[in-house]
């Protein structure tokens, strides 16, 4: 089952590509109004078209990276944000294994809604080399808070639950 996270990032692709498409087109429209007829008041149109269209998928793919960034602690180094992204990663799939959601939408569309995550990660010494210990926060007014049944789950069982 899908969740808003997928729906979400499909619609992020979705406009960055139609921003991509566009910037193409108005860039060959730009080429052969420019070639064809240079006097036209088109060609700014266009020329400014293009532009603006890959700016904006340049700028759209520029803010997601600063908030993966900074969701994920890229400030304490890339192997942290590679770390916890894979540990927030496998805690969701372990909660959709569980049932551990609230299924939105009816029929063939349900999207799953899981509950809020915060993940944090506490360095096992001076080295800065290995992580041990990982909190798991997780709230939302919505949902049981029946942990029991969903820490036996593959990759939960190793959080231990805590109140």
């Amino acid at each position: 089952m899908k969740t808003t996270r997928h729906k979400n990032l499909i619609s992020f692709w979705v406009m960055v590509s139609v921003f991509l498409v566009l910037g193409v087109a108005l860039a060959f429209a730009y080429v052969n109004l420019l070639t064809y007829h240079p006097d036209i008041f088109l060609t700014l149109w266009a020329r400014r078209g293009y532009e603006f269209s890959f700016l904006a998928a340049g700028g759209m793919l520029v803010m997601a990276l600063i908030v993966w960034s900074t969701a994920h602690g890229i400030h304490r180094g890339l192997k942290h944000a590679i770390l916890h992204e894979w540990l927030l990663a496998n805690v969701r799939k372990a909660l959709l294994e569980s049932g551990y959601y609230i299924p939105i939408g009816r029929g063939s569309n349900k999207i799953a809604r899981l509950p809020r995550l915060k993940l944090t990660l506490t360095l096992s010494g001076y080295e800065m080399v290995s992580y041990e210990v990982a909190s798991l926060w997780l709230w939302d007014l919505a949902f049981p808070w029946d942990w029991g049944a969903v820490s036996g789950h593959g990759f939960l069982a190793s959080f231990v639950p805590e109140r």
